[in-house]
This record gives structure tokens, sequence and C-alpha cells, in this order.
């Protein structure tokens, strides 16, 4: 983290390093004080929970890795190797299965999108 605080033009600012829906729950902590459960679903599912007005990340830092969690044994497989939900959930594959995206990486409309 220093090296990146060195290149910043602010380097008085703090600097995290951390899970999207980690640090999305650590933001949104700032103006809720309840427990609750931020789902992120960009790239692959995740979330960050808030439990007792405090950040969880479970036991290894994984308590939000909710799209590992087997959902279908007979799943697709996930990039991780595992058979998990995050295969099939997730911005890309949504947007695959619904015809708007043609690819992994693809993010422009596909010819089977209305217009």
């Amino acid at each position: 983290m220093a090296a990146v605080r060195a290149r910043l033009d602010r380097p008085e600012l703090p600097v995290l390093v951390g899970n999207e829906a980690d640090l999305a729950a650590a933001a949104e902590l700032a103006t809720c004080r309840a427990d609750f459960i931020l789902v992120s679903g960009e790239i692959g599912i995740g979330a960050g929970l808030v439990v007792d007005g405090r950040p969880f990340r479970g036991v290894r830092g994984f308590g939000g890795e909710i799209g590992h969690l087997t959902v279908d044994p007979a799943g697709p497989e996930c990039a991780c190797g595992s058979v998990a939900a995050g295969s099939a959930g997730g911005l890309d594959p949504i947007m695959r299965a619904a015809g708007v995206w043609a690819g992994p990486g693809d993010r422009s409309p596909s010819r089977t999108w209305p217009r």
C-alpha cells in the first residue's frame, strides 16, 4: 500500500485494498448502523456483511463470497474450479444468457438484443 500511497497526488489520504463488495459495505456503514448484507453481482456474486455494526469477513476473509456457494451440484463449473453459483451469476453470464452480450468481456449489444 505504501507504493500506491506514494503515487497519489495526496499521499495523506488513506489507501484501502479489499474486495469491492466489502469496501462498498464499509462505505454504506458510514450512513447505516443496522445489520445488513450488500450484494454485488458485477463480475461474480459477492457480498459485504455488517453484523453488530461492524464488517464481518468470516474466518479467513471469505464471509461474503456467496458466489462460491454450491446451488446446483450439476451446474456449470466456476472459474475457480468448483461447481458454484458464481459461474451462473454475475453480470457477464446473466447478460449473455439474456442475449445482450455475445461473450465474456463483450460489453456491446449482440444482434439478438431488441433495438
